[in-house]
């Protein structure tokens, strides 16, 4: 499922998967609701609802960039990290885009209740230089990281205010990163236990600083307790 996705985001340019995205959700609640309740929905409403529902997104998305800027603008304290509660893990993620060539960069750091670095990932990824794709695609990552490592009781966080509602279930996104956040949202019931929280940037740096290394690596680079070069300041 997930390579067919990578495929699709390769192939297609961000409107085409924004589309894409919209009709395929509408032809599964239009299957549900011929099945279920005997409702035929016919083709013309699919293609209106279809072209008001991206029209919506592009309007909400256009207000909520100017109410993130206008509130970047406003605040001014300091924003520290915080280690998770006992035997639980944090993983913090973000990312990291180059519009020039055309990939992104994901940096993930996994760290225990000490603030004990257990584990990080940096990959590169040739995916639409969206920033919000990229936080997105991120989220997946960080799940599908977790549960590699055989983590149970896990605190993802990260600086995408829009991609934390969207796995806390208190938005629905409706454009193409969605698909990511959906594959994220199904990984997360696998946790013995989860939570999910935003964090300001300044708070997220060292996740940061690894999705912006991410940029110059080559494929994908895990390391398991080992404090790279690059964030090894941050950790003192």
């Amino acid at each position: 499922m997930l390579q067919l996705l990578e495929s699709l985001f390769q192939l297609l340019t961000e409107e085409e998967l924004e589309e894409f995205t919209v009709v395929a959700r509408k032809l599964w609640l239009r299957r549900n609701a011929f099945i279920f309740n005997q409702e035929f929905w016919p083709p013309y409403k699919i293609i209106r609802e279809v072209k008001e529902r991206i029209q919506w997104d592009q309007e909400e998305q256009g207000r909520a960039s100017q109410q993130v800027h206008m509130h970047g603008r406003t605040t001014s304290s300091k924003t520290e990290w915080r280690p998770p509660p006992q035997d639980w893990f944090k993983v913090n993620w973000d990312g990291a885009v180059n519009k020039v060539k055309g990939f992104v960069g994901v940096g993930v750091v996994v760290r225990d209740c000490q603030g004990m670095v257990v584990a990080t990932l940096r990959q590169r990824k040739p995916l639409i230089p969206d920033p919000f794709l990229t936080e997105s695609y991120g989220a997946l990552k960080v799940v599908q990281f977790a549960r590699e490592l055989g983590l149970s009781k896990v605190v993802l966080e990260g600086d995408s205010l829009q991609a934390i509602q969207a796995l806390q279930g208190d938005q629905e996104v409706r454009c193409s990163s969605s698909i990511f956040l959906f594959e994220a949202n199904l990984g997360l019931v696998k946790f013995a236990r989860w939570e999910v929280s935003h964090i300001r940037r300044d708070g997220n740096v060292v996740a940061h600083i690894l999705a912006k290394n991410a940029l110059s690596i080559l494929d994908c680079i895990i390391t398991m307790e080992e404090y790279l070069t690059c964030i090894s300041s941050l950790l003192k």
